[in-house]
């Protein structure tokens, strides 16, 4: 039931941003909908290299 009901605000928030905004104002709305996902890829980036900087001194075979 929730996937329906997200999926029908989905399409009627598309339905009005190409209405009344047309190509811009989708353009927009997708542009702000990624920042949130490249923020989180950027943050992985950085943990994954503090993380291998932190192993860099250490030796795997002993």
């Amino acid at each position: 039931m929730i996937k329906l009901a997200w999926g029908i605000l989905m399409g009627f928030i598309a339905w009005l941003v190409i209405t009344f905004a047309k190509i811009d104002g989708l353009r927009t709305v997708v542009t702000l909908a990624a920042a949130p996902a490249a923020l989180i890829v950027i943050a992985q980036a950085v943990s994954s290299y503090l993380m291998l900087k932190g192993d860099a001194g250490k030796s795997a075979v002993k």
